[in-house]
């Protein structure tokens, strides 16, 4: 399982998803994409999704 986010409270829920606030610390901006990139479904050639 992974760890709650620690910019979390920077997160932001808008009508089109999720998004982080702009003027946040670098850190926190980073720390955003890599948990939306562990988060984020792949497909591989074969057309199996795989979510980890």
């Amino acid at each position: 399982m992974l760890d709650a986010p620690k910019g979390l409270e920077y997160w932001k829920e808008g009508k089109n998803g999720d998004y982080i606030d702009p003027e946040v610390p670098e850190w926190a901006k980073k720390e955003y994409l890599e948990y939306m990139k562990l988060m984020t479904p792949k497909t591989d050639k074969d057309g199996t999704t795989k979510l980890y």
